[in-house]
């Protein structure tokens, strides 16, 4: 769904996103970031999404996951960004071309060390619903 990932990075590019940007200088990139990419950063995917019908009127959905990684031995960045993450987006009402927005809700959150890539890794999914225009 590209206007819903359009959406998402213009919310994170714009005024709105500053403290996130500020905490994450690595950027925010779809299905991959680039090889040798700094840490902090934070990849966004889609995983899956679908339309139900509500007598008459089409919904589109779909889950987003996004995840931030970063190489510091401390959690305390990995953190930081969660929480301007979340504050970004939690029940945010995004601009989504072409869709009139429903709703955009965390449905799950979870953080740990990989210990094989010696890196952070903050998972945060969410829920968003627009109605086709």
């Amino acid at each position: 769904m590209k206007a819903f990932f359009d959406s998402i990075k213009s919310r994170y590019d714009g005024s709105n996103g500053n403290s996130l940007r500020a905490l994450n200088p690595g950027g925010l990139w779809r299905e991959r970031a680039p090889q040798k990419q700094a840490f902090p950063f934070i990849v966004m995917h889609d995983l899956g999404g679908g339309q139900h019908d509500t007598f008459g009127e089409y919904i589109n959905h779909m889950t987003v996951q996004f995840t931030a990684y970063d190489d510091s031995p401390s959690s305390a960045t990995i953190e930081g960004i969660a929480a301007a993450l979340m504050a970004l987006f939690d029940w945010c009402a995004l601009t989504i071309s072409g869709y009139t927005h429903i709703v955009m809700q965390r449905t799950f959150q979870q953080s740990f060390w990989n210990d094989e890539q010696q890196i952070w890794q903050y998972v945060v999914h969410y829920y968003i619903e627009a109605q086709k225009t």
